[in-house]
């Protein structure tokens, strides 16, 4: 099976960027990895806003972390996280 891994379009991406860039992508795929399965679950991981949005959901059917005590002040902590720098931040393990 053959995959397609992107590195970006010309002119955008010039010959000797393109070189550069695939130098890591062909190193994993010697090492015997996925570079495009890597950047595919990196692209679908869940987002910091993401996390604390389902993390703040008050249903206890659908959270059971969540208890009135812990969720008013980890409201106050992670929606002034959750609205700043930090939502787009992808969560890995």
């Amino acid at each position: 099976m053959t995959a397609r891994f992107t590195l970006g379009t010309y002119p955008e991406v010039s010959l000797a960027g393109a070189r550069k860039t695939a130098a890591n992508p062909r190193a994993e795929i010697h090492a015997g990895r996925d570079p495009a399965g890597t950047r595919r679950e990196q692209r679908n991981a869940p987002s910091f806003g993401m996390v604390a949005a389902e993390y703040l959901d008050p249903t206890p059917s659908t959270n059971p972390l969540y208890t009135k005590t812990s969720g008013s002040s980890a409201k106050i902590c992670l929606r002034t996280g959750a609205t700043g720098r930090f939502t787009a931040m992808i969560m890995t393990k």
